[in-house]
């Protein structure tokens, strides 16, 4: 079976139960539903296939209700998946592809993948750390891990994150959003210093 409107739903449907169990900087609202917008947006421009990138973006991050924080989730996220993408009746081919892109999304692992969709779950993941939005998670994070962190500290690590981010960017879409959101981000930076004068 191939992957149509139906599936998708029930696919967004299965995924949302566990973003309710995540921590806030990796929720629906604040992580998942963004990954999914901007995978699909990269898989269309470079003209992939966008239902695989849209697949695999809604079930990338599962796997976080099994790990730690700091724990890499990209295969106990996949190994979740596969069973339910089994249950959904779709070909070998196609589930291989969704786990793929879920497998690969994290970490230095990207040049394993085997699909140009992985590379589009991987730069939309990677862009939620950009922007208005990223900040706001990169200081969420940062403040998690350390709680004596200093404000000034947590906002000018997130320029320092998304510099890092664009380097890492594996399409040509990927890399033209993070430097739009870099710049965003530096925007915000520089009204923040103003602010303190």
């Amino acid at each position: 079976m191939q992957i149509n409107q139906k599936v998708i739903d029930k696919t967004r449907e299965y995924a949302k139960k566990f973003y309710t169990k995540v921590y806030f900087t990796h929720s629906w609202n604040s992580h998942v539903a963004f990954v999914v917008q901007k995978a699909k947006y990269i898989a269309k421009k470079e003209k992939m296939d966008v239902k695989i990138a849209e697949m695999g973006a809604l079930l990338h991050d599962i796997g976080r209700i099994k790990t730690k924080p700091e724990e890499d989730h990209a295969i106990p996220s996949a190994k979740i998946a596969e069973p339910f993408l089994k249950s959904l009746k779709l070909d070998k081919e196609i589930i291989d592809k969704i786990l793929d892109t879920i497998k690969f999304h994290s970490g230095t692992e990207i040049s394993k993948a085997k699909t140009n969709e992985a590379k589009a779950v991987y730069d939309a993941d990677k862009l939620n750390h950009l922007g208005p939005v990223g900040i706001i998670r990169t200081a969420c994070w940062k403040a998690y891990k350390n709680p004596k962190t200093d404000l000034d500290e947590l906002f000018f690590k997130t320029v320092g994150v998304g510099k890092r981010r664009i380097k890492r960017m594996q399409t040509k879409t990927g890399k033209m959003l993070a430097k739009k959101y870099l710049d965003y981000t530096k925007e915000f930076i520089k009204g923040y210093k103003e602010m303190k004068k």
